[in-house]
């Protein structure tokens, strides 16, 4: 069975067009419905400059819910997505394109100490290179981000979000890339798509970086649950060490942000080492 001729564009831009259009939407409900509870704020104002002022901060306070919103977002793309996914994987079996290599999921737990490294590595390779410092955004981003609840964050940015992200991302838009370009162009530009989406210097850097890890992890493991358990630890992490202050007593002393650098660049480094040997046992067994 041939492969079905496609607009190459739309082909990769559909999933990512979903996405932002259910974004907008949903973006659009929350400030109509936050303002309709506001509404007795500015009912009784008469003043043109005062209304005016009210409802600019009833936009900024809109932003305290960025990452509900963010969730609610990828909770409603989510089985958009896994439909798709299901869809492409259909039509890869046809054409006899499945993967049949699988690590098994014992081995999954190298991911946990993996995304723990380059979580903590790369927070402290941004804040040395002062990187952030070039994007105000950034820091109103993360503020916005991490403002919420501390069992929001662990359900809506350490679940919710990642696996959201990975159904679009690897499984969409970097699967089908494979199906036009080669694998390694395929992990690149879906890597700094990835980037983009998250929308300011900083976090560009860091997602289009983890964008190439997870689809690398994608790859040598064999399934989409591979990447989107990595990336939940990634942001598991990033969650509770936010919330107990772990960055601030790492960036307490430059010594002791060198040494957990080097630490985690070197742990990181021997993961990646024991994931290649674990895929090159899995393929001499299939010989």
């Amino acid at each position: 069975m041939k492969q079905k001729r496609r607009n190459p564009i739309w082909y990769i831009a559909c999933p990512l067009v979903i996405y932002l259009a259910i974004s907008f939407f949903v973006q659009m409900a929350a400030q109509f419905v936050y303002t309709i509870l506001n509404i007795p704020r500015i009912s009784d104002i008469n003043d043109y400059e005062e209304l005016w002022e009210v409802a600019y901060t009833i936009a900024a306070e809109i932003l305290q819910y960025t990452t509900e919103i963010t969730a609610v977002t990828a909770l409603a793309m989510l089985p958009i997505a896994i439909w798709m996914f299901l869809k492409d994987r259909k039509e890869d079996v046809t054409l006899g394109k499945v993967q049949t290599r699988k690590l098994p999921i014992g081995n999954y737990g190298v991911l946990i100490i993996l995304g723990i490294a380059v979580c903590i590595g790369a927070n402290n390779l941004i804040t040395l290179s002062s990187i952030s410092s070039l994007s105000a955004y950034y820091e109103t981003t993360i503020d916005y981000l991490y403002s919420s609840s501390f069992p929001v964050q662990l359900i809506c940015i350490g679940i919710i979000i990642p696996i959201s992200e990975e159904f679009i991302m690897r499984g969409l838009v970097y699967k089908r890339m494979c199906n036009l370009i080669t694998q390694r162009r395929a992990m690149l530009w879906s890597a700094l798509i990835f980037g983009i989406m998250h929308g300011n210097l900083v976090q560009f850097i860091y997602a289009a970086g983890l964008g190439v890890l997870l689809a690398y992890i994608y790859e040598s493991y064999g399934s989409l649950k591979a990447p989107a358990f990595a990336h939940i630890v990634l942001n598991l992490t990033s969650v509770f060490a936010t919330q107990f202050d772990v960055f601030t007593w790492i960036f307490y002393s430059p010594l002791r942000m060198a040494v957990v650098t080097i630490l985690c660049a070197a742990v990181g480094a021997g993961m990646f080492v024991v994931i290649q040997r674990m895929k090159t046992t899995i393929l001499q067994d299939l010989i």
